[in-house]
């Protein structure tokens, strides 16, 4: 015990000296461009499918994940009650999103094609409104 006493202060005058690198590191990844994202992970550590999310896919399952999210991104973007059900769904599809497997960034944009093309036809419509 009483080494790890002293490895204590010996550290404390090292971190001292090591702080004017922290905000180096800090706002090396304010500035990364996935910031926003490894913020949001790191703050998802507690989440309900975190077990199932972080386990490692094998070839086949990777393949079945992502295959599954372009069609989901598809149905998102080109129909209008597949969105609509897509919708019911779109907690679930942002926990997948931010987490570690291969399809998560597919997955990303499929959230943004249900939020987009929606926001899209709505300004089309009020455009042909205004004309």
């Amino acid at each position: 015990h009483g080494q790890v006493g002293n490895s204590k202060p010996s550290t404390k005058p090292s971190t001292a000296g090591g702080s004017s690198s922290t905000p180096r590191a800090q706002k090396a990844i304010v500035n990364h461009p996935s910031a926003a994202l490894m913020a949001l992970r790191r703050g998802s550590r507690n989440l309900v499918f975190r077990d199932f999310t972080d386990e490692k896919e094998g070839p086949i399952t990777k393949h079945i994940r992502l295959t599954a999210a372009l069609i989901l991104k598809n149905i998102g973007k080109y129909s209008e009650c597949g969105r609509r059900l897509l919708k019911r769904h779109e907690n679930h599809l942002s926990v997948l999103a931010i987490s570690n497997m291969e399809a998560s960034s597919t997955l990303a944009k499929c959230l943004y094609e249900l939020n987009f093309t929606v926001q899209s036809k709505e300004q089309g419509k009020d455009l042909s409104i205004l004309q």
